[in-house]
């Protein structure tokens, strides 16, 4: 004769190794104010009361909260990220290129992504590949060594881009070219 089965259990699902950070639930208890409260109080603070953006911003410094990026990008399908790709960054040509491209991106709220491809076309794939599936918000590529493959890759992803073409050290002037 056959035991009785036993009630099937719940799936509890296990945390993940190292997210025992502070989150956002957290950050909602200490301000005595919902999750999306505090989203809302990162996201748009107009949406907000001023007395409840302070206890929210307070709880923030309390805790040392750092909000996920990668869950905000994965749901507003923006990463606020721009990557480039440089050949190499010894030379002044493109520190100058990157230092522009810093200050214009952070004006826009975006943050830079370096990548230094060397002078080689399989770096260059490589590291286009790796940046492709972070799906940044747009990528510039510097130099003139590019594969028709990573041009294939980089038109297939839909991700906006573009390229320096050159500066003009006589007229401290970059020319560019941008790409769908």
């Amino acid at each position: 004769m056959k035991a009785p089965a036993k009630p099937l259990k719940k799936a509890v699902r296990a945390a993940r190794p190292g997210t025992g950070g502070i989150t956002l639930n957290d950050v909602a208890r200490l301000a005595g104010v919902s999750a999306i409260t505090v989203s809302r109080a990162l996201n748009t603070p107009a949406a907000v009361s001023p007395d409840t953006l302070e206890r929210v911003r307070s709880a923030i410094a309390r805790s040392g909260y750092v909000p996920n990026l990668v869950a905000g990008g994965l749901a507003s399908n923006r990463s606020r990220l721009v990557a480039a790709l440089v050949p190499t960054i010894a030379g002044p040509v493109f520190l100058e290129t990157i230092q522009a491209l810093t200050d214009a991106l952070a004006e826009a709220g975006c943050q830079l992504m370096l990548g230094q491809s060397g002078y080689g076309g399989a770096r260059e794939d490589a590291l286009l590949d790796a940046i492709i599936g972070r799906r940044p918000d747009g990528i510039v590529l510097t130099g003139i060594m590019h594969s028709a493959e990573g041009r294939r890759r980089l038109l297939a992803s839909g991700i906006p881009g573009g390229r320096n073409l050159g500066h003009h050290a006589d007229t401290d002037r970059h020319d560019c070219g941008f790409f769908p």
